[in-house]
This record gives C-alpha cells, sequence and structure tokens, in this order.
C-alpha cells in the first residue's frame, strides 16, 4: 500500500480547478460534512452554506484536513 507520508501536515497535492467538476466538489463538501459530524462540530445553516458554497477545491481540501482534527468549526475555517 502506497505511504500518504508525502501528505503529512499542511502540504497537499495540487488539483488542477479544471479538473475538478461539479460532482466531485459535491463529495468534498459531503465528506467534509461527514468528518464533521463523526468529530460532534455543529454547523449552523450559514457555516453549511458557506462551506458548499465553496468552488475552490484546494480550500476544501485544507478544511477537511482541519476537519479531522479540529474540535470547533472555527479551527477548521480558520484563515478561509
Amino acid at each position: 500500500m502506497p505511504s500518504d507520508a508525502h501528505l503529512a501536515g499542511s502540504e497537499l497535492p495540487e488539483i488542477d480547478d479544471r479538473l475538478v467538476v461539479p460532482e466531485t466538489r459535491y463529495e468534498m463538501y459531503d465528506g467534509e460534512l461527514v468528518i464533521l459530524a463523526a468529530r460532534g462540530i455543529a454547523l449552523d445553516a450559514a457555516t453549511r452554506d458557506r462551506i458548499a458554497g465553496e468552488r475552490d477545491p484546494q480550500q476544501l481540501d485544507r478544511w477537511i484536513a482541519r476537519a479531522a482534527i479540529a474540535t470547533i468549526i472555527a479551527d477548521v475555517l480558520a484563515g478561509a
């Protein structure tokens, strides 16, 4: 199995925006919601809409990575 060591820290693979179709963004959004729910992080409607409206796949990647270790939603969205 390949190592994920190259994904450690804040280094995320580059994603060509032209290759990200709307369905992929939806899957990224859905994945983030699953992670947040599993961690017990509640979202209000405005925050849910903000995440759903994000069109930058690299930002979504950052949020997903942060969601995996965050304890509050502010930690996920910090710096955005």
